[in-house]
């Protein structure tokens, strides 16, 4: 099986608060993902390179909600 993520790390905050029946909610996420494949330039060469990309994940959430 080819897994195309071998590692990753991610941390999540978040904070909620509520007022009668009012409420309000943040979440942030950030992550850091090393994304490795191996890839050809062209199909007459025979060798492969190795590309390594370095991703980042930045995930914000806000929710405003009524309880009724």
């Amino acid at each position: 099986m080819n897994d195309s993520t071998p590692w990753g790390v991610n941390i999540a905050l978040g904070m909620g608060v509520s007022i009668s029946r009012l409420f309000f909610d943040f979440t942030y996420e950030f992550g850091l993902n090393e994304v490795a494949t191996g890839a050809s330039k062209a199909q007459e060469e025979i060798a492969t390179e190795a590309i390594q990309i370095d991703k980042r994940t930045n995930l914000m959430s806000i929710s405003l909600g009524f309880l009724f």
